[in-house]
């Protein structure tokens, strides 16, 4: 019978994932797999914020079971950027000195914004104030960039104002 990982609490997905882990080590030495398992974790600063010590025990659980083995490959992902660099790039614990590599994504410069504008929105600016504007207040970050193209048939400054002090659906 599958286990269920619904309703569970932080305790019983790490005890959940331990066990699997385990089971998924064997299959790969009986069956000499030569790819990489992947584990990718999404929106680890808030995971962490659900559970005390969660980078201590992911760490736990890849020493017990994976330090050393290279079929394995965890990916830790994360929008809180600081958190990520503090608490695990920087990290001084568990996950010390395990990163391989780093994604560094930056917000779009002034050329990449309005052409990501035209080419996932088709919306170009009136004139080079309203974009120079646009860039000024929202900057290159595209999801900021995408709630504003949702608003973009409202002239400039109504859709910057309900950009900024409308509540994000």
């Amino acid at each position: 019978e599958k286990e269920k990982l619904a309703d569970t609490t932080w305790e019983d997905f790490f005890s959940f994932l331990s066990k699997t882990m385990d089971n998924l080590h064997i299959a790969i030495q009986q069956n000499n797999l030569a790819r990489e398992i992947v584990y990718f974790f999404d929106e680890v600063p808030f995971a962490a914020e659900q559970t005390n010590n969660f980078a201590n025990r992911l760490a736990a659980i890849w020493e017990k079971n994976f330090n050393g083995k290279r079929k394995h490959l965890f990916i830790l992902c994360g929008s809180a950027a600081s958190w990520m660099i503090q608490e695990i790039v920087n990290a001084t614990g568990g996950l010390n000195s395990r990163c391989r590599h780093k994604i560094p994504l930056r917000p779009f410069i002034y050329r990449e914004m309005t052409e990501y504008l035209k080419k996932k929105y088709d919306l170009t600016f009136q004139n080079e104030k309203d974009a120079v504007k646009a860039y000024m207040c929202i900057g290159g970050v595209a999801k900021y960039l995408d709630f504003y193209a949702e608003k973009e048939a409202l002239l400039f400054n109504q859709s910057i104002s309900k950009l900024m002090f409308e509540e994000f659906k």
